[in-house]
């Protein structure tokens, strides 16, 4: 989680702490250490075909705090680019046709 959205978050993270000490939840003694993520491994598929449309590359823009999609033709060209702060107004923006 970045600072900024962490510290948007924190009236709200305060709230909940004190609801839940009203309802007589004991603070937590001690650090959470067993938390489990599954880990899924990409594998090589047996069979591709490539998109006529092309392809996209999705990256983090850390600079500008924003998701940056780039579009490339099948030729390896750069086509278009899409930059925004919320994901689904650059995924709609990507997809619709």
């Amino acid at each position: 989680m970045s600072r900024c959205s962490a510290s948007k978050m924190r009236p709200r993270i305060d709230r909940v702490i004190r609801e839940r000490h009203c309802e007589g939840l004991a603070p937590l003694s001690g650090s959470v250490t067993d938390v489990s993520v599954q880990t899924v491994y990409a594998r090589e598929p047996k069979f591709f075909r490539s998109d006529p449309a092309g392809y996209l590359v999705v990256y983090r823009d850390r600079r500008a705090g924003q998701l940056v999609v780039e579009h490339y033709t099948n030729a390896g060209l750069l086509d278009c680019v899409v930059k925004g702060g919320a994901s689904r107004g650059k995924l709609g923006t990507t997809i619709t046709p």
